[in-house]
Formats: structure tokens, C-alpha cells, sequence
């Protein structure tokens, strides 16, 4: 018997757009955006996943039929983007619209979470210049309720201002130094030493610390990756976490992670002591074949 397989597609992207929000159990809202340029329907996704909201495609002057077919289900629309990439009179044939716009790509990703009234304190960043880290972070940001916002080869000034005057906590880096530069990285790290800056290769989960060390002598340029989430009650039995490491690491690596670990004291005690999948209560242990990133995560847990 063999895989059952589903594809999802139109004659092009307004109607591939239409056809997966016929997906959709039903919706009264909806977010449209420029067909031609991923950003803005990128930093709307994750809250238009969260509510239910398809995201449909539209050109500048013109409102593809397609589009305009799938917003009979709508009562209301937010447009994303200035009157440059859509214009008033698409605007004006959406139903009950709000434009939802800044000057930049940077303050447009702020407005979208102002306008879906964004109040976690956990955002997502990415790069503005390329849409293949961004993307694939997207979906992660929605499942995790997060925000996201957009970098250049600079930290925004509006970004730095949203993450200081939102009481932003934690930040995860979507992609390597190629994709955001470690001088972001660093930026954002120096707004405030009291918030957890995660950087992720291809993988990542909410962290409330991490460790980077180098690992492998054929690979000194990679680093390994520690993610720790709020956790209580557990009991650390190092042990089976030197076998867990061991088989991907050398020992000198394996102990230094474990003499890390074991000087957290305020970790009290650091680790559960059994590797599985993400079962929502031991470590989960997940790699990235490109990166040779290792990521162990430590979800709640009682014995």
C-alpha cells in the first residue's frame, strides 16, 4: 500500500493561496498580502495561524479573482503593507479592511503585532534579506504563540525599541551567522543581560539558557547547544547523560558539558536522567544533519 500523498496547488500563487485556506474548518477573518514579496505575509503567519486566518495573496493594482472568491467567508480583513505594494482601490474591494503598515519591513513586523494585539514575551527573529530561514521559523513561532520580527545586517532601532519597551524576555535567532550576523546576535544580547538569546540552526524550542562549546576536533568551527526549559523536581543522573552525549561527542566534551551543568546550582538539580522523544517530560535530544547542532531540552518533570 503505498503513502497517500495530498497536493495542495492553483494555476499560480493567489489560487494555490485560495485553495489552502478551503482548508480551513471556517473563518470570518482573513490576512492579505502582497503575492510578490514573502515579508509581509511571513510576519503575519504565525498570529493568522494562531486565529484561524487563511493568508491570501493579492497583487498591487488588482485583486486576483481567486482571492477575492475566498474572502466570501470574511466579515473583516487586515491588509498588510503600505499603499505602494497594495493600493487604495484593492484595498477598497476587500471586505471591512484594515491596513495594517509601517515605512519599513522592520516597524511594518511591529505593527502586525500590535495589531493582533501581541502581548507575549517571547519573539522570533529573522532576516529580513532572505525568506528560507524566515519561513521555515514561521510555523515554529505559531506554535509556540510567539512574535516575529525582522532583521537587517543591523539591529533595527525599532526592533531594539519594541524588545526594551515590550518587556521582551527571550529571543530566538532563526538561521547561522549568514542569515543573522553574530553582530545582531550581540546587539541584541547587549539590550539587556537578564534576557536568553537562543541561536538555532534548523531546530529550536523556547530556552531559558544555553551553552556553546566546541565539539569534535574535525568540526572547531561548530559549536553544541544546550536549551534548558523551566523545570522543577529533578532528579540529575549524569551518567546517562554521558552516554546519550557519548555517542555523538568526544569525552572531553561530554565532561565538560556535565561539569557545566553541575555547577548550576540553581538548577537544583539540573537533569532528568532518561533520553526520549519529545514526550513532554524527559530530555528530548534532536540534531540538525547541516549543523551538527544538538539540542537537549528538559521539559517539567516529577519522578
Amino acid at each position: 500500500m503505498g503513502l497517500q500523498v495530498e497536493r495542495i496547488y492553483g494555476e499560480d500563487r493567489y489560487a494555490t493561496a485560495a485553495e489552502i485556506a478551503k482548508k480551513l474548518p471556517t473563518y470570518n477573518k482573513a490576512v492579505v498580502a502582497f503575492g510578490h514579496d514573502y515579508r509581509d505575509a511571513l510576519v503575519a503567519a504565525p498570529y493568522a495561524a494562531r486565529l484561524g486566518q487563511p493568508v491570501l495573496l493579492t497583487r498591487t493594482t488588482s485583486l486576483p479573482v481567486e482571492t477575492e472568491t475566498a474572502l466570501q467567508s470574511a466579515s473583516s480583513t487586515s491588509l498588510v503593507g503600505t499603499a505602494d505594494v497594495v493600493n487604495n482601490y484593492v484595498l477598497g474591494r476587500l471586505p471591512s479592511p484594515t491596513r495594517v503598515s509601517a515605512s519599513t519591513h522592520y516597524s511594518n513586523a511591529i505593527a502586525v503585532a500590535n495589531h493582533f494585539n501581541f502581548q507575549a514575551k517571547h519573539i522570533f527573529i529573522g532576516t529580513g534579506n532572505n525568506f528560507a530561514d524566515t519561513i521555515a521559523g514561521a510555523v515554529l513561532a505559531s506554535k509556540h504563540n510567539t512574535g516575529f520580527m525582522l532583521v537587517g545586517n543591523t539591529l533595527p532601532s525599532e526592533v531594539k525599541d519594541y524588545i526594551i519597551n515590550n518587556g521582551i524576555t527571550q529571543v530566538t535567532i532563526l538561521g547561522g551567522p549568514v542569515a543573522v550576523s553574530d553582530a545582531v546576535a550581540d546587539a541584541i544580547r547587549s539590550i539587556n543581560s537578564q534576557k536568553e538569546t537562543t541561536i538555532v540552526n534548523g531546530y529550536t524550542t523556547p530556552a531559558v539558557t544555553d551553552l556553546k562549546i566546541t565539539h569534535e576536533p574535525h568540526r572547531p568551527e561548530k559549536d553544541l547547544e544546550i536549551q534548558v526549559y523551566t523545570h522543577k523536581n529533578l532528579n540529575a543522573q549524569y551518567e546517562d547523560v554521558r552516554m546519550i552525549l557519548g555517542s555523538k561527542f568526544s569525552a572531553s566534551v561530554v565532561e565538560e558539558v556535565i561539569s557545566y551543568i553541575s555547577q548550576k546550582t540553581d538548577w537544583v538539580p539540573a537533569l532528568p536522567g532518561k533520553a526520549f522523544k519529545s514526550d513532554g517530560k524527559t530530555i528530548e535530544v534532536g540534531s540538525a544533519d547541516y549543523s551538527w547542532q544538538i539540542n537537549i531540552h528538559i521539559f517539567n518533570f516529577t519522578y
